[in-house]
């Protein structure tokens, strides 16, 4: 597992006051079932892949919609 600083869109916010407000879910079943969740408002991202305009591919969080 690696980590890599990722855009998120619609991200709000926050006050830096060290408390925990994002979780990772992976699904078991499948991993393009991966959220990101605001543990204090409920919102949620799911992970994408995405080109540039150069055709390089790179994952970015984008607002989750039912």
């Amino acid at each position: 597992m690696t980590f890599d600083q990722m855009i998120v869109g619609g991200l709000p916010k926050c006050v830096p006051d060290g408390k925990i407000r994002y979780q990772l879910f992976m699904s078991g079943l499948a991993a393009r079932h991966t959220y990101l969740l605001n543990t204090d408002s409920g919102k949620a991202w799911q992970m994408q892949s995405v080109k540039d305009k150069d055709g390089n591919e790179f994952h970015a969080w984008f607002p989750f919609v039912d």
